[in-house]
């Protein structure tokens, strides 16, 4: 379990947050997990229709506070 992954303001946009998923990805596999699940800000959120967006973006199925994405 990846309780909390949160990328620097300084960083964000700069594609720390697609390598770390990436390699979240590849080590999940590689344990042989059938699927991720992470948690989403809360409503009200300012930045979360973009947190939402880069999940999608990334193969995982958005729904309420939570993002999966199978393997």
């Amino acid at each position: 379990m990846l309780q909390e992954l949160w990328i620097s303001r300084d960083f964000r946009s700069s594609d720390c947050g697609r390598h770390l998923l990436e390699a979240v990805d590849s080590e999940a596999k590689r344990r042989g997990w059938q699927m991720i699940e992470v948690a989403l800000p809360p409503d009200g959120y300012p930045a979360l229709e973009r947190v939402r967006h880069f999940y999608e973006e990334r193969g995982y199925r958005v729904g309420g506070l939570r993002a999966r994405k199978r393997l």
